[in-house]
């Protein structure tokens, strides 16, 4: 469902309430190179590609309670290499591979360019905020974000989660060894912010998790708060 020319939302159980246990954990993921395979401004449906264990990892948490809920920036529609109908032929293509069993409960979506005039785009926490909205969701404190980018990790806190994890998969391995680098500076007096990330980092070095890919993050989710929910 297109709710402008920016933003763009899927709800895939269509009879499912999106009114939830107000204290329900959710869990955050980026599209590409978290779910399916970075392809770079993937347009074809014949070009996608789970991620090594992405069902097993979004089934797990499913049967736990816990939401799941896609956020992704798709830039490649304002740049014009794609359309909204072909994003939304590539997201049928994944929920298909996923299948019903680990199907996300919602897929938020925008194109923008600019995330300062739009909220929606990462790292601005807009598409978090709204999930949080649309499910009812009091304290995202305890919900988990996982990206391959800086920008899903600051999204991740802006919106006040505690968990927010890197993995290596995707634009994640070259993203790691920049923000590792950032938090050597960090305690350095000739620190340099990123694009005045200064405070998000600061606060990532001391919380922020890595993971090689989903198989890693799940053997290491004793670390997620109310995992047994």
């Amino acid at each position: 469902m297109l709710l402008n020319p920016y933003r763009h939302v899927i709800f895939p159980h269509e009879n499912h309430t999106r009114i939830q246990d107000k204290n329900c954990p959710a869990i955050f993921l980026d599209r590409d190179g978290v779910i399916i395979k970075e392809k770079h401004y993937l347009s074809s449906p014949d070009q996608v590609e789970l991620a090594y264990y992405a069902k097993e990892f979004i089934s797990f948490f499913k049967n736990n309670g816990w939401l799941v809920i896609v956020v992704t920036n798709q830039s490649g529609i304002s740049r014009g290499y794609f359309d909204w109908n072909q994003y939304e032929a590539v997201t049928t293509r994944m929920l298909q591979k996923l299948d019903n069993e680990c199907c996300p409960d919602a897929i938020y979506a925008n194109s923008g360019l600019d995330h300062k005039s739009e909220l929606w785009r990462k790292p601005q926490p807009g598409m978090i905020l709204q999930a949080a909205a649309d499910f009812a969701l009091d304290d995202l404190s305890t919900s988990v974000l996982i990206g391959d980018k800086l920008s899903d990790l600051i999204a991740g806190y802006r919106a006040g989660l505690k968990n927010n994890i890197l993995l290596k998969t995707g634009h994640g391995f070259k993203e790691s060894a920049n923000i590792l680098e950032s938090f050597k500076e960090i305690s350095n007096s000739n620190f340099t912010p990123l694009k005045n990330k200064t405070n998000e980092l600061i606060h990532l070095k001391y919380t922020l998790q890595i993971y090689d890919d989903l198989k890693a993050c799940f053997d290491n989710r004793h670390l997620y708060n109310n995992i047994s929910k």
